[in-house]
């Protein structure tokens, strides 16, 4: 007899609805009177304003007690790559990336600092290099296990 599949899209429906209000209240928030809102154009959320864009992936959860964001979280590195894929399109100078989850950042976890603007980031870009030279090395190492089969 095979497992029941579960097709519930419970997840996916309340991420969408979180995007929306998030959206709403963001463009309510922002004070500039030329303010523009894009669902799911570069970002799940943009925002232009005043000169300036604020893309935000969002990040949603209907567990409890979702596990904490770190380094080595694939939330984290998917984000990055989502961002890495827009670089051709942005103005850097121009643009604020945002990561807003509901899910945890410890104080003591190197990226409690991207809670802070204008904080050193010396440290987080150190372990973010350590971890995607470690990430390499690992995938490296497989594709060498799978040729010697």
């Amino acid at each position: 007899m095979s497992k029941a599949v579960n097709h519930a899209a419970e997840g996916a429906a309340l991420g969408f609805y979180y995007q929306s209000l998030y959206a709403l209240k963001a463009i309510l928030d922002n004070k500039h009177d030329d303010a523009a809102l894009c669902l799911e154009r570069l970002d799940d959320v943009e925002i232009s304003a005043n000169g300036e864009n604020f893309l935000t992936q969002l990040k949603h959860s209907i567990k409890p007690n979702p596990a904490s964001v770190t380094i080595s979280s694939t939330l984290l590195w998917k984000t990055f790559k989502v961002w890495i894929d827009l670089l051709p399109k942005l103005n850097l100078d121009e643009t604020k990336l945002q990561l807003i989850t509901v899910a945890p950042i410890g104080k003591k976890s190197e990226l409690f600092v991207l809670t802070q603007e204008n904080s050193d980031r010396e440290l987080l870009l150190l372990k973010l290099s350590e971890e995607a030279a470690r990430v390499k090395e690992e995938h490296e190492r497989s594709l060498t296990q799978k040729k010697c089969l």
